[in-house]
């Protein structure tokens, strides 16, 4: 009967505009339907189904109603609300409809949300291909879905795949915005990507690239200079225990052999080698025959094989570097309207925790100082929350225990107390627990001992402090 009235009710356009195309309904509709009747989603899907044909503006209420529907987890029902749309626009269309875009959107998420990954990333391609047929390959609507795309294969665990999204947003990215400053933010997030992956030589040229074009185009954002130099010093850090040796779990090297992108290489995709599917679209001053080829030669003193040899440790050089990228920094979040104290502080102690973990004792205290003097003056009911407690700035993680083929995993904990001195350093580290009792700690104390704090400050000077606590959380495979 709730069908018959509903079929009646939906005949009139009018009512259908009335009522439907609002999207202020929704929130409402889904609350009522969804929790009184287990049989109303459907029934309100055929409501949305005859109405969108008598409607064009309902296409954004249906992409309204779906948000809410993933915002409430309720996936199944927004999986059959793009389901419906989807087959009403082939049945009145085409399959390649731009007003499929939206529809696959939201299925794309309903499945993400599932965790049904592969049937998610196809939708996601899907409606990148939407997106080609009808705008072509420059457009920006791409950039985001390729995003996604790149969620969905971390979650896979495939971080290849997810670096090769990311690089083909920034892609699209630099055909549209060139060398002004809108790259600017596309630019950060793909050199944070990297920087999360364990690649800080490539994302500091990234950063130093950004740079370049906000002082060619006479940029006054202090604000984002301030930015990109504190994230320039911070690749300095980072790039010093790569140069130590340390043996990171991130992109290392292409399944093809090839390496990942310079950004020195600029013409080439913002120093990316381009996909097949873009290469025929290039313009830059390496298009040829063979796009791959050309980026992927060496080219300058700054490019090169990185992954070919070790990363050069960077020594003092890099010490002095990073100490005026966060000086540079400092200069501009204080020439910021925008500035609030935890980026100054924020900065000043990045430059302090860096220059002591290259061991240079003295200037790291005089940077504390200088953090501790400026919350003194700026917002003193704040000294214990930056300096009271010891702050972890380096430590590493063995990772898991025991052989993954030997059986399912059970969690593990181990506690440690230790001393960290003025200088950081760990000192007389003890074990306090361990859970399970049998788990080997020799692994895990050794990293515990190489972790690197910053020291607590007290009246102004680095200070020792007793009974700090290192906890390592992992799984343990049986033995």
């Amino acid at each position: 009967m709730r069908l018959i009235l509903l079929l009646n009710f939906s005949l009139s356009k009018n009512i259908c505009d009335k009522h439907f195309s609002s999207a202020s309904i929704f929130p409402s509709t889904k609350s009522r339907l969804i929790k009184s009747d287990k049989n109303m989603p459907l029934v309100f899907l055929v409501f949305i189904s005859i109405c969108t044909s008598v409607s064009s503006a309902s296409a954004n209420s249906i992409a309204t109603f779906g948000n809410d529907l993933i915002t409430a987890k309720e996936f199944a029902s927004a999986r059959q609300v793009a389901e419906v749309e989807i087959e009403r626009i082939e049945r009145k269309t085409t399959k390649y409809d731009a007003a499929l875009f939206a529809p696959l959107l939201l299925l794309a998420e309903a499945e993400y949300g599932s965790r049904n990954y592969l049937s998610s990333l196809s939708s996601f391609e899907r409606a990148r291909y939407i997106v080609r047929m009808n705008e072509g390959f420059k457009t920006g609507t791409q950039i985001d879905v390729f995003k996604r795309e790149a969620d969905v294969h971390l979650r896979m665990g495939d971080k290849h795949a997810a670096n090769d999204s990311y690089e083909l947003a920034y892609a699209i990215s630099r055909f549209l915005y060139g060398e002004s400053p809108d790259i600017i933010d596309e630019q950060i997030q793909l050199a944070d990507w990297y920087r999360k992956n364990k690649l800080p030589h490539i994302a500091r040229d990234m950063y130093d690239d950004a740079i370049e074009i906000l002082v060619s185009n006479e940029s006054k954002d202090h604000q984002k200079f301030a930015q990109l130099y504190n994230k320039l010093g911070l690749t300095y850090r980072e790039h010093l225990w790569a140069a130590k040796g340390q043996r990171f779990s991130g992109i290392v090297a292409r399944p093809d052999g090839r390496l990942w992108g310079d950004p020195a290489r600029r013409g080439c995709y913002g120093g990316f080698t381009p996909p097949a599917f873009l290469s025929s679209v290039y313009t830059g001053p390496a298009a040829a025959s063979d796009p791959m080829s050309a980026c992927s030669a060496k080219s300058g003193s700054r490019s090169g094989a990185y992954w070919r040899s070790p990363v050069q440790f960077l020594g003092v050089g890099g010490m002095m570097k990073a100490n005026r990228a966060f000086r540079t920094a400092q200069k501009h979040y204080e020439l910021s309207q925008s500035a609030i104290v935890d980026d100054v502080v924020g900065t000043i102690l990045d430059r302090g925790d860096t220059l002591i973990l290259y061991k240079s004792f003295g200037r790291a205290y005089k940077a504390y100082e200088e953090a501790y003097e400026y919350v003194l003056e700026h917002a003193p009911g704040r000294i214990n929350e930056y300096f009271e407690e010891p702050v972890v700035i380096f430590r590493s993680h063995p990772g898991d225990s025991g052989n993954r083929s030997s059986g399912e995993p059970f969690r593990s904990e181990i506690d440690f107390v230790a001393t960290v001195n003025h200088r950081g350093a760990v000192r007389k580290i003890k074990t306090e627990r361990k859970q399970p009792q049998s788990i080997r700690i020799h692994a895990y104390r050794k990293a515990a001992r190489s972790t690197r704090f910053r020291p607590a400050i007290r009246n102004g000077r680095p200070a020792l402090v007793n009974d700090v606590k290192i906890t390592f959380k992992f799984r343990s495979y049986p033995s």
